[in-house]
């Protein structure tokens, strides 16, 4: 039979049903035993294994102090040995119940003198670099004219 008519039997694609015929062809039957599908095949660690590295930095946090993203990410490339983006650990961290809390930059009771100033508060929680000829967003207008009426008000 052709693939074509083929096709229209299992109701797969031609080019499917190719491509199965050259995996029989090179392999044999054990083609056509089911794959694995699915799964996390791209991880530094089993989810175990995250638990496990996970649990001090939980500890510390249930004990009121704040969970430092930063430092669990140099703990986290040492103990892999490789560089991982920053995205990786809040991934991570997401996978085992945290949630940030936005708002809450340092812990109860340890307020940071030296960010007293609000245009450097906003500024720090701005997630993108802030051009004043950049106005194309709403958001980015709002968090603009935010700035300007801090300036005219500080200068006043």
């Amino acid at each position: 039979m052709k693939a074509s008519m083929v096709a229209k039997i299992t109701g797969l694609q031609p080019g499917t049903v190719r491509k199965i015929w050259s995996s029989f062809a090179k392999e044999g039957e054990k083609s056509l035993i089911g794959k694995d599908r699915g799964g996390r095949r791209n991880s530094h660690l089993s989810k175990e294994e995250e638990k496990l590295f996970l649990t001090p930095f939980f500890k510390k946090a249930e004990k009121g102090k704040v969970l430092i993203v930063a430092e669990i990410k140099d703990a986290y490339q040492e103990h892999i040995g490789k560089e991982v983006p920053k995205s990786t650990i809040y991934r991570l961290l997401s996978r085992h119940g945290w949630k940030r809390q936005p708002g809450k930059a340092t812990a109860e009771g340890e307020q940071d003198s030296t960010k007293t100033n609000m245009k450097e508060y906003w500024i720090e929680g701005c997630s993108q670099v802030l051009h004043p000829e950049r106005t194309g967003n709403i958001s980015q207008q709002w968090l603009n004219s935010t700035l300007n009426s801090m300036i005219m008000k500080e200068s006043s």
